[in-house]
């Protein structure tokens, strides 16, 4: 285990990967969102005249693009779940090391706000 000083630079290496890895994850569904949206855009030719101001967007793209959804999620699934245990992994790592310095997790988690105490 690193002396004394080195571990508030270690908890904030660890938490700066945790926030990396939550971020890869958002972008996964990001992307999946975007494809789910553009597929179901371009599957549906639109005839319609729009007025101003109402969706497009009916129950049946609703319905295309919750189906679009699954099935790209589906093809990502390992890649969403190695990334779902790697969150757990550091998270896990991340909650011991504030433990063993008495550190206490602020209201808003990894963000960086912490209280520190007993």
């Amino acid at each position: 285990m690193p002396s004394m000083p080195q571990h508030p630079a270690l908890l904030a290496r660890m938490e700066n990967a945790l926030r990396e890895t939550c971020r890869n994850l958002a972008l996964i569904e990001r992307q999946i969102s975007a494809r789910a949206e553009r597929i179901t855009i371009t599957s549906r030719t639109r005839r319609r005249h729009t007025v101003r101001g109402t969706s497009t967007w009916t129950r049946v793209d609703e319905c295309m693009f919750r189906e679009a959804m699954t099935v790209l999620t589906l093809a990502r699934r390992s890649e969403i779940d190695a990334l779902i245990r790697k969150i757990t992994r550091q998270e896990s790592a991340a909650a011991t090391l504030r433990q063993r310095l008495g550190i206490k997790v602020g209201r808003r988690g990894i963000s960086g706000d912490f209280d520190t105490g007993p």
